[in-house]
């Protein structure tokens, strides 16, 4: 009986393995049909260069956003000059609005 509990032992554990070897399988990522070359992407210009084009990058990035900012700044300036224009009806309206309606 002890030989044989053993031997039940060791047959559940290597299911178990087998059962865990299959789930990796399962979960494994589909290979890869067609490889690129290694030349695929080659290297042109080093790390200094991609760097300084990096800082031109934001850099501009930097000038569009300062110029952005100084348009909103005198769209909101023109705004408020418009906002504090005194307004003068009779002018706006006309003179034919604030003329008697009984003339009519």
């Amino acid at each position: 009986p002890e030989g044989v509990e053993a031997e039940i032992d060791k047959m559940t554990s290597t299911k178990k393995q087998i059962l865990k070897v299959k789930e990796r399988k399962k979960r494994a990522p589909a290979p890869i049909e067609e490889r690129k070359p290694l030349d695929y992407t080659p290297l042109v210009a080093g790390s200094r260069v991609d760097k300084a084009k990096r800082i031109a990058a934001h850099n501009a990035k930097k000038q569009a956003r300062m110029a952005a900012k100084e348009r909103r700044r005198q769209l909101m300036d023109a705004k408020r000059r418009r906002a504090a224009e005194e307004v003068v009806l009779p002018r706006c309206l006309g003179d034919e609005f604030f003329n008697d309606k009984a003339d009519a």
